[in-house]
């Protein structure tokens, strides 16, 4: 028997190479899902980033395009020019310059809110390459004979018949409870009084609010558009919104927003119908003829257009 005098044989043995490699698993019968292919850009959507970034790069050898300030109302077709304005951005290689952040209510006289540009964003207007709106009151936009501005405006008769339909049926209340309380109240009101009353208390408000149109339509000389036309119209509207802007090249792009036909009258619908003259069809003959005498300045000032 071989004799071990230093205990050598009792060590345990030293693992050379660090630990045992893990055993592999073994290969599974599942076939592994096989990535999805990215989508290829469209030859469009590749010229369109193509300007985008051309028109991003300060120095270069594209001009800047002055940039474009559109003023609406509401019930006058704003939701459609919004997408409008965003597609011809994105066409032009110009950036759209959003609604919201970029106002703040402002107690006047009355203490009745009205909106303006805020102080903040007012410093960050650039004159190029933007397309601003559209707004739904003027504004007093800062050195704004600096922009393509022009107005796209709809007959006040019109206005006042589709602000009642929105607030009795088509809209609901904003979520915050006092203006909910406060938006609800003036639902029941107008549907307890009927279109025709209803209408006629509103009116004033458009005297309002049109004739701060027509003082800045004047005093700039801002071009005048009229919701008529475009929806009637549209290739002429185009025609002449686009020159306005300077950007006539984008015709062919934009005429496909000449899609205004609505197949049914939908009383709850955001788009319940778009042709002119819908107050002759929603309100009595003596309404009407109230409604002219108070308003007939503002219909002949949107006839001259």
């Amino acid at each position: 028997m071989q004799k071990d005098p230093l205990g050598l044989f009792k060590l345990k043995p030293r693992i050379v190479g660090g630990l045992p490699r893990r055993k592999k698993p073994k290969p599974s019968n599942t076939p592994k899902p096989k990535p999805k292919p990215k989508r290829q850009k469209t030859i469009q959507e590749m010229i369109d980033s193509s300007r985008a970034f051309v028109n991003s790069l300060k120095g270069g050898n594209m001009a800047s395009r002055t940039s474009v300030v559109v003023f609406s109302m509401h019930r006058s077709a704003s939701t459609f020019m919004a997408d409008f304005l965003k597609t011809l951005s994105k066409k032009s290689g110009m950036r759209h310059g959003h609604i919201d952040p970029m106002l703040e209510s402002q107690k006047v006289n009355q203490n009745k809110p009205i909106r303006r540009i805020s102080p903040g964003f007012a410093k960050k207007l650039s004159p190029t390459n933007m397309i601003y709106g559209p707004f739904r009151r003027y504004l007093p936009f800062p050195d704004i004979k600096d922009y393509n501005a022009v107005m796209v405006l709809r007959d006040p008769r019109d206005v006042l018949v589709s602000l009642f339909y929105a607030q009795v049926f088509s809209h609901g209340p904003p979520p915050d409870p006092k203006r909910k309380a406060a938006y609800l109240e003036k639902s029941r009101r107008a549907k307890q009084a009927g279109i025709d009353k209803t209408v006629l208390e509103w009116a004033q408000n458009m005297v309002r609010i049109y004739g701060v149109y027509m003082e800045a339509q004047k005093k700039h000389q801002i071009p005048l558009l009229t919701y008529g036309e475009m929806v009637t119209n549209f290739k002429v509207f185009l025609h002449k919104f686009l020159s306005i802007c300077d950007l006539s090249e984008f015709y062919d792009d934009m005429i496909r927003f000449d899609k205004f036909g609505v197949k049914k009258e939908d009383a709850y619908a955001h788009k319940r119908q778009v042709k002119p003259g819908d107050h002759r069809r929603k309100l009595k003959k003596a309404t009407i003829k109230q409604l002219d005498e108070r308003l007939g300045h503002i219909i002949r000032w949107l006839n001259m257009a």
